[in-house]
């Protein structure tokens, strides 16, 4: 989901204080690539996390409907890419339908925002590419 409005990176990283954040705020590296690494979707929907979140919201405070929206969406998990204003939403391959309903209706209540269905790349994939 991108919203109609960007995020200065540099702003976001200002806003940025790692010393104010809780200890359940700072993203779980270990519990994430425990969740790749064992396939476990609902372990990754779980452990997304972004400490550039919080900044970013503060500073555009609309990202927190976005974000509201997709993590109440049947996703296994939501977060921001980056230092946003991107967000995405994280569904399982089986769960295609749910996604596709998740982006139809955003589109109806976000109409200016942009809304992608996006699957993962293997290894095989990216290196198959002539990109």
């Amino acid at each position: 989901m991108k919203p109609p409005f960007g995020s200065s990176t540099k702003e976001v990283y200002a806003a940025l204080s790692l010393s104010a954040m809780a200890p359940w705020e700072q993203p779980d590296v270990t519990l994430l690539r425990n969740a790749l690494r064992g396939q476990n979707l609902t372990l990754l929907g779980a452990s997304l996390q972004n400490a550039l979140e919080r900044p970013a919201m503060e500073l555009k405070p609309e990202l927190i409907d976005y974000k509201r929206f997709l993590a109440g969406s049947g996703a296994l998990g939501a977060s921001m890419s980056g230092s946003g204003a991107a967000l995405y939403a994280v569904f399982g391959a089986e769960e295609r339908d749910k996604a596709l309903a998740c982006i139809a209706a955003g589109q109806q209540q976000f109409p200016e925002a942009a809304f992608f269905l996006c699957r993962p790349v293997s290894t095989e994939e990216v290196s198959a590419s002539t990109v």
